[in-house]
């Protein structure tokens, strides 16, 4: 006769989890702070090993929360940024602005990642080893452009010092 249907109404994203940056901000927020309180609840039992461990945990919660807040605000910048490097690059015509808006989002990805795991004490040298490396990389690209470029120029300072020199050297009398 009558046949009953049930359908699940559960949203896209129930099923494929968190759609905006505030909604796994607040996900993320809401277990940390459900663990920490269950671990001050386990840590009221007084047992010994399992108190040291708890303790531990909760010295280390602040910076798991500052980590994720470093998280959040570089990926709300690399898009900031990615999207108006985008429209940048659009609007001047360049011929590939989605590889340099990605490139963009890219970089200050593995900074804010570079900066959230520093927090957490895991890459204390990486922040340091990557600003050399990018450091150095730029100035030795400057150093081959300017060379590159400024090749006819240097030859040009070249010959008329070093012909220069020559002149001198011939017009002054020999002592011998």
């Amino acid at each position: 006769m009558g046949r009953i249907v049930v359908r699940s109404v559960m949203s896209q994203n129930e099923v494929f989890g968190p759609s905006t940056m505030s909604e796994l901000l607040s996900r993320s927020i809401f277990w940390i702070s459900l663990l920490g309180f269950t671990l001050v609840g386990i840590s009221v039992l007084n047992i010994a090993g399992l108190q040291e461990q708890v303790s531990r945990f909760l010295h280390l919660l602040p910076e798991i929360v500052i980590a994720m807040v470093i998280l959040f605000f570089g990926l709300v910048v690399a898009n900031f940024l990615s999207r108006a490097a985008l429209l940048a690059a659009v609007n001047a015509g360049y011929a590939s602005p989605k590889a340099l808006s990605w490139s963009i989002r890219f970089v200050i990805w593995i900074l804010s990642i570079t900066m959230a795991l520093e927090e957490l004490s895991v890459a204390r040298e990486t922040v340091i080893a990557a600003f050399s490396i990018v450091f150095g990389a730029l100035m030795l690209g400057l150093a081959i452009a300017f060379g590159l470029g400024g090749q006819d120029l240097a030859r040009q300072f070249l010959e008329r010092n070093l012909s220069d020199n020559k002149k001198e050297k011939t017009d002054e009398p020999s002592p011998l």
